[in-house]
């Protein structure tokens, strides 16, 4: 999914993305509501507010209650995904670090356009997809974070 598409259009308002993050903590939000600028969004929301370690946590917590709540299994093939979700907290980190100076929207609408397939510059397929990515945190098999996100920044 490239950054044009809907899915990418940025926040207009920090009460946009605060009605997300409340209807994610709620489960109200829809599974179809559930997709990939929705994910960055309230990551970055966390990471903007808390301590790394504490909007890790409760980031993934609350990933699991939401999929729970819909129904979402972990398989092989769905569902949670540790790794993806590590790999873009310590992006997100990454990015709210270098750009201390923003505030949470500026950090969200960064975030959200971020490219979709960056995982892919840091993890070759076979180890992104595999069973050990899905249930536990997996190194990069290619480059680091650190130098991904220096370099897209740049």
């Amino acid at each position: 999914m490239g950054t044009t598409e809907k899915s990418a259009e940025p926040f207009r308002t920090l009460g946009e993305v605060e009605r997300l993050v409340r209807a994610f903590e709620r489960r109200t939000l829809s599974r179809a509501g559930w997709n990939h600028r929705a994910h960055l969004a309230v990551a970055m929301w966390y990471l903007a507010r808390d301590a790394p370690s504490v909007a890790c946590e409760t980031m993934i917590c609350g990933i699991r209650r939401f999929n729970h709540a819909k129904g979402i299994r972990r398989s092989a093939r769905g569902g949670y995904h540790e790794t993806l979700t590590l790999f873009w907290l310590g992006v997100g980190r990454r990015l709210a670090d270098r750009h201390s100076s923003e505030g949470a929207l500026q950090l969200v609408n960064r975030f959200i356009h971020m490219p979709r397939d960056l995982p892919l510059r840091c993890y070759s397929e076979e180890v992104l997809w595999g069973l050990e990515a899905r249930t536990r945190w997996v190194a990069p098999d290619r480059e680091g974070l650190d130098a991904v996100v220096a370099a897209l920044d740049a």
